[in-house]
């Protein structure tokens, strides 16, 4: 003890000074530990988000696969099936709008970082496009500007539909998915800046992939799961 009040006393005001406040600084450092707050991510989309037609659906959905490549520092809302609903459609005017369900809600309170949407193919139904598909594009960009306006200020993604190998299941039309669908997604994200994620591309020339024709089996549904991975991470 009476060491260090001799070295202290050998010391200036100045130094003193200086000297605390090194010490502070290394105390600080060496006690502050905090948690890195995990990255949220919410894939919005129909039945392929949802992983219809998947069994089991538990661990084996895109959402499922996407949180298992994301590691422990993300977090993908509602695991299982995500903030997929089965049969929705981007369009206001659609048969089951993805505005009017309960995962539009619950995917926005979310306040997720990151947003991947991926909503197209039921808009493809004849019922749907035909009379309200001009619609498509200014409903699209009004929802990329509702996430994008929710607290976190997240980043906002969007997919192009998969690939349809059996027309007319489920009233799907592959031509309207790929005759104005995709390429009105394409138009989309370049004139609202928004990322887009080539998701049709790696199925194309894969009906292996598919259970259905239109639903990814599981192996689809992790193809498509690194796919959105790369694109996102980190």
């Amino acid at each position: 003890m009476s060491n260090s009040l001799e070295f202290f006393r050998g010391l200036n005001r100045t130094s003193v000074m200086r000297f605390l406040s090194a010490a502070f600084f290394v105390v600080t450092l060496t006690s502050a530990s905090p948690a890195t707050a995990q990255i949220r991510v919410a894939c919005v989309g129909d039945s392929i988000t949802y992983g219809a037609t998947i069994h089991p659906l538990k661990g084996n959905s895109y959402p499922d696969n996407l949180q298992t490549l994301l590691g422990p520092n993300y977090v993908v809302g509602n695991l299982d099936s995500s903030y997929g609903h089965s049969g929705t459609t981007m369009l206001k005017l659609g048969d089951n709008p993805y505005w009017n369900v309960s995962e539009f809600t619950t995917s926005t309170n979310f306040n997720a970082n990151k947003y991947v949407i991926m909503l197209g193919t039921n808009d493809s139904k004849p019922y749907n496009w035909t009379p309200y598909g001009q619609n498509y594009m200014t409903n699209y960009a009004d929802m990329i500007a509702h996430y994008r306006a929710v607290p976190s200020h997240p980043i906002v993604y969007i997919c192009l539909c998969l690939p349809v190998f059996k027309d007319g299941a489920y009233n799907i039309s592959a031509s309207n998915i790929e005759n104005y669908i995709n390429p009105d997604i394409r138009t989309i994200a370049a004139s609202t800046n928004t990322i887009l994620i080539d998701t049709h591309t790696p199925f194309v020339g894969h009906p292996e992939y598919f259970s259905d024709g239109v639903h990814p089996n599981a192996t689809g549904a992790r193809i498509l799961a690194q796919t959105i991975y790369n694109a996102i991470y980190p």
